[in-house]
């Protein structure tokens, strides 16, 4: 049905069936990219890269925001360089079903996951030490403990 409808009309934006008006908060082309590139720009100068498959996701090539920033941090941040622009702002709403529809792979992540690839590693052992002697948890903890010394120094 709509296959029809594209090749009689083309492709239009849509319109009211009783009025024949345009819808007034229609999005068009040049918001939806503009919403695009803001997002990209923003995931390219903050998102964190993590090596390997990051827990509860089935891609790996996610580019995950930092765990400090909000979905409405960057939309207010996004309202902010458009009001400043002089463009149409949109719905934080809105803002993210773009985001979802044309950037899939740029997500904010919970905090447990903005850890390296090290503290990964290392809390893993810990979690599975459970019914271990207390000399191998030990040296697990002293093992977490030393390369979170190691970063602070870093």
């Amino acid at each position: 049905m709509l296959l029809v409808f594209y090749r009689e009309r083309g492709c239009l934006p849509r319109v009211h069936a009783s009025s024949g008006k345009s819808f007034a908060n229609h999005l068009n082309f040049n918001d939806r990219m503009r919403i695009q590139n803001f997002i990209a720009n923003y995931a390219e100068t903050h998102a964190v890269f993590l090596p390997g498959r990051i827990p509860g996701f089935k891609r790996d090539d996610l580019q995950l925001l930092p765990s400090s920033e909000t979905k409405a941090n960057v939309w207010r941040r996004y309202k902010l360089a458009t009001e400043e622009s002089g463009y149409r702002v949109v719905a934080i709403s809105t803002f993210w079903k773009v985001l979802n529809a044309v950037c899939p792979f740029i997500i904010c992540h919970r905090p447990m996951t903005d850890v390296c690839w090290q503290c990964q590693k290392n809390n893993c052992l810990l979690y599975r030490s459970a019914n271990l002697p207390d000399n191998e948890k030990a040296a697990r903890c002293q093992l977490q403990q030393a390369h979170l010394e190691q970063v602070n120094r870093e």
